[in-house]
């Protein structure tokens, strides 16, 4: 057999774009949530709970190779389990799955709180109790799958395996009990400390931006409309039509007599 070895500076560079990879990776998911939820916070949170998940796993591995030289890591199939690219690919497929099921709940979160801009412990409870059996129906079965696979993988997939499991294990509790009351607490912090870059205040900020395109949008509008003659507003003078009343046609007839108008008494003559 051939024993390949490899130097100190090998193994460095190795080491260096394996971590490279994972922050890069967080940085994006970062950025990424932040245009698809149109918020920081959104991905702070996440961000924050897949920290949580790597660190947690890789705790695990290390106690895993602790407990390979005991007889209770003798009877579990542990091993002396080494960081290699094996384990950078495990690490990796962790922070998708978690962030996976961070972002249904997320999202869930988003349409719960539709066009409110405060997020309440009531939107997380139920938002999170309307995710639940899909999240744990999910972790429920790919752990089921990477447990097969670590038992009857072989040695080669061993750790992969080991890290897998334990890495969707702890990101399913992740997404539920983490991530959720981070988003929370987190806008919380921030419009206390500054209100613009809250979820409200971006919200606020958001509603008056709409409000001066419309404002722009309709004098846009009326400059485009043709110029028409202009409009007198004086209305003409409404013509008065005499009503009359009883009394003043008896005075229309009492003038009209009086004007030469004979009555039967003047114009008959007395019969002697």
């Amino acid at each position: 057999a051939e024993l390949t070895t490899f130097s100190s500076s090998v193994a460095g560079d190795t080491q260096v774009a394996a971590i490279l990879a994972l922050l890069l990776s967080l940085v994006a998911i970062t950025i990424y949530l932040w245009f698809r939820f149109s918020g920081m916070t959104f991905g702070i949170a996440a961000t924050i709970a897949l920290f949580h998940d790597v660190f947690f796993t890789l705790g695990a591995v290390a106690v895993g190779a602790y407990l390979s030289r005991t007889g209770i890591g003798r009877g579990l199939m542990l091993v002396d389990f080494k960081i290699n690219l094996t384990m950078i690919a495990a690490f990796l497929t962790i922070i998708g799955y978690s962030l996976n099921d961070t972002i249904v709940v997320f999202d869930r979160i988003r349409e719960v709180r539709g066009k409110n801009p405060k997020i309440t412990w009531e939107m997380v409870n139920l938002s999170l109790n309307q995710t639940l059996s899909r999240t744990l129906l999910t972790s429920v079965t790919t752990i089921i799958t990477s447990t097969i696979l670590y038992f009857f993988g072989g040695e080669g997939l061993r750790g992969f395996a080991y890290s897998l499991t334990l890495g969707i294990l702890v990101g399913t509790y992740s997404s539920i009990y983490n991530a959720s009351p981070i988003l929370y607490l987190w806008d919380v912090a921030i419009a206390k400390k500054n209100p613009a870059l809250s979820l409200v205040g971006m919200a606020n900020a958001e509603n008056a931006r709409a409000r001066v395109t419309a404002t722009q949008r309709a004098s846009r509008y009326k400059s485009d409309l043709p110029s028409a003659a202009p409009i007198s507003t004086s209305a003409p003078e409404p013509e008065v039509k005499r009503i009359l009343r009883p009394r003043d046609a008896y005075d229309d007839a009492s003038s009209a007599f009086d004007h030469g108008v004979s009555s039967p008494s003047r114009n008959t003559r007395s019969v002697p």
